[in-house]
């Protein structure tokens, strides 16, 4: 396949201290480029109408696979911690695949397995687990042979999965959006997958230590009026492992249960907590459990470590769902509601406002929650405010237009703003569980497998400081469609990058410095901007 490689004398251009932008290379395909995917592994995914291809920073091909072709950017996930992406292709007789993005290698035997559906990396073991529809398999990253076979005796009810795109009916799914795996020991972890499915396994065997009972619960088989599987991607919060007390928190239903995660055995009365929604995040104080329960008015509670039950006489309402957020500053936290920054008191149980109402332009709600030494960042797909947290006074306010801002634009953003919301509790919870792992004294647990380490992938997962927001530039020696760097410490604007008079098709590699966008119909291009 011959692909024309056009190198590209360096521009630079300065604007108002904005860093100079250096057109680093640009590569011309056969057929039309229509998507560009940065993994955190260093590679970029570029899919064409002709073939997927993995392509490096310095715009080498490291491989192409063109019987994935015309795939969307939808059907490309990233396995979290790995060198791997699992592919969903098209058609009744294609075969989804986990790719090595380094070498472009392929995994799993087609001749043994009819089809794989979703899949999930084992950091602590260097290995990914997969569905072929009935039975839960694992194989090795290292050797591509498969370790073990989980049936439905332990998954009565299957694995629980996720639509790539859920408004079509014949959708190919992901397991992306479940539980992820927390590691108790170098070699087992605790694992819910499915209803019906919580327990401790060895990793390398797929043997349970203990698996949790939930017969005192009365299961209902899954459907309209039945239950469902305590996955984040269905709204549920991550579980949480208090490794001080060795008890896992778990939400399930419309309530929380506390289990000894040495033994599987429940620690409160099946009915000692029940919300009028479900738990969608927590948070282990010293006081309790803090948890947020969602529904048409989200609102957070304390909950009793030894009883399960409620120690609040009355719960914080959180008013504006789409804002249900909680955020943790050591033994501080805060939320939003009614678009007032407010500091919770957990001994006293009530929320006081720190902020004026803070108002999101072009129709938008906080989708985003962080924190940065002093400040506290709210932000969307267009809007960043950056309040202090000791004070509560606005330190910046930014909001810029959507490229285009035209009604279906807005709607766009309006829609991404809601799924986002929902997502990012779970990172929150993700990043905390991580944290506590981390901190294990007798080994280390590692959240990446060995190949991604060892070619410098775990450094593009630090925590980001900046946002990029996508807007038409109208000042400036270059003015367009582009994109917006902004420090989200300080609100200021460090980098900008205009890429032509549409809409861009783009993607960051922020830790390697590289912005990666469609320059043409057939191209796409590499510049160079700041690193983090």
């Amino acid at each position: 396949m011959k692909i024309k490689i056009i190198l590209i004398a360096l521009a630079v251009f300065l604007t108002n201290s904005i860093a100079a932008q250096d057109v680093l290379w640009e590569k011309t395909f056969e057929k039309e480029a229509n998507f560009i995917d940065c993994t955190p592994a260093g590679v970029a995914i570029v899919g064409t109408d002709e073939a997927l291809f993995g392509i490096d920073g310095d715009g080498n091909i490291l491989w192409e696979n063109e019987k994935l072709k015309k795939v969307e950017k939808e059907r490309v996930e990233q396995l979290k911690g790995s060198e791997l992406i699992y592919v969903t292709d098209k058609g009744m007789l294609s075969k989804n695949r986990i790719i090595n993005v380094y070498t472009g290698d392929e995994y799993v035997n087609y001749e043994e397995v009819t089809n794989i559906f979703g899949a999930m990396v084992l950091t602590q073991t260097n290995s990914f687990i997969a569905t072929d529809g009935t039975n839960l398999r694992c194989f090795d990253i290292a050797t591509k042979e498969q370790k073990w076979v989980m049936d439905k005796k332990e998954l009565p009810f299957g694995v629980k999965f996720f639509k790539v795109f859920p408004e079509k009916t014949l959708s190919p799914v992901t397991l992306k959006g479940n539980q992820d795996v927390i590691y108790t020991s170098e070699s087992t972890g605790i694992m819910h997958l499915g209803l019906a499915q919580l327990g401790e396994y060895d990793l390398n065997t797929g043997t349970p230590k203990w698996k949790f009972d939930f017969k005192p619960f009365k299961l209902k088989k899954p459907g309209e009026k039945g239950d469902s599987p305590s996955a984040p991607g269905s709204g549920f919060a991550i579980m949480q492992l208090d490794r001080n007390n060795n008890v896992l928190y778990f939400p399930f239903r419309d309530q929380l249960l506390a289990i000894n995660a040495s033994t599987g055995a429940t620690l409160w009365e099946p009915k000692a907590n029940k919300f009028k929604s479900m738990v969608k995040d927590m948070y282990v104080t010293k006081k309790g459990v803090l948890v947020l329960v969602g529904g048409a008015v989200p609102y957070i509670q304390m909950i009793d470590f030894k009883t399960g039950t409620e120690i609040w006489e009355k719960p914080i309402k959180i008013k504006g769902g789409a804002e249900a957020l909680i955020l943790e500053d050591g033994d501080d936290y805060y939320s939003v509601s009614k678009k007032y920054l407010i500091k919770l008191d957990i001994d006293k149980g009530v929320g006081t406002p720190l902020t004026d109402k803070i108002k999101f332009n072009g129709n938008e709600s906080f989708t985003d929650m962080s924190i940065y030494d002093k400040s506290i960042v709210l932000s969307a797909n267009q809007n960043i405010v950056g309040i202090d947290k000791s004070s509560g006074n606005i330190n910046y306010q930014h909001y810029f237009k959507p490229p285009g801002g035209g009604l279906g634009t807005l709607a766009q953003n309006i829609v991404l703003a809601a799924v986002a919301a929902a997502s990012t509790m779970h990172s929150y919870s993700h990043s905390r569980q991580q944290a506590v792992a981390n901190n294990a004294s007798s080994f280390t647990y590692t959240q990446y497998t060995p190949q991604y380490i060892s070619r410098g992938g775990a450094r593009t997962l630090e925590s980001e400081k900046s946002m990029f927001i996508s807007t038409k530039i109208t000042e400036g020696p270059e003015t367009g469609f582009g994109l917006l760097r902004i420090n989200k410490e300080t609100g200021d604007i460090i980098d900008r990058v205009v890429v032509g008079d549409r809409e861009p098709i783009y993607d960051v590699d922020e830790s390697a410095g590289r912005f990666y966008y469609k320059s043409s119909k057939k191209s796409i291009a590499c510049r160079s901007i700041k690193k983090k």
